[in-house]
């Protein structure tokens, strides 16, 4: 049987599965397609491999949450988020943000220094960006980047299959 499948995919044709409790402030991640689900990691995954690349969102109210009152929340988080291949912890703030610290929280910018450092020690990748409209511009593009490398390797090991001899 043989199977046609373009050399590079499109933005459009990837659909990306986002965690219903992200509504209803879940991020724009066009030109990639949105899809409702529920997710036991993350909150954001690719639909079409929904074990390969997540993304683990945070505004900055649940972020700095997280470097306090509920850090175990977030470690157990990352801990789940390791097992990804492609994954992201995106928070939507900014260093400056974090170094002025100029927040209601009690949580100082050195425990949010050290909350974000502290994930990329465990191989958690962190992306800051101020506000919901970039975090979604900049995770439509890093989810799109890793289904298309995934992609590229599924399509060249599909390339190298031969017809079975009879």
């Amino acid at each position: 049987m043989k199977i046609d499948l373009p050399a590079e995919p499109k933005p459009e044709h990837v659909s990306v599965v986002y965690d219903h409790r992200e509504e209803p402030s879940q991020l724009d991640v066009s030109p990639l397609r949105m899809v409702r689900g529920t997710l036991d990691v993350g909150d954001y995954v690719l639909e079409a491999m929904p074990r390969y690349a997540c993304i683990e969102r945070k505004t900055a109210t649940d972020f700095l949450a997280c470097c306090g009152r509920e850090r175990k929340r977030l470690d157990s988080q990352l801990e789940r988020l390791k097992q990804f291949p492609a994954r992201l912890l995106l928070v939507e703030m900014s260093w400056q943000m974090i170094e002025a610290g100029e927040w209601r929280d009690d949580v100082s910018p050195e425990s949010a220094r050290g909350t974000l450092l502290g994930a990329m020690e465990m191989g958690v990748p962190v992306m800051l960006l101020p506000s919901r409209e970039l975090a979604g511009t900049y995770a439509a593009r890093w989810l799109f980047i890793a289904a298309r490398r995934r992609w590229r390797e599924l399509y060249g090991f599909a390339k190298g299959l031969k017809e079975p001899s009879t």
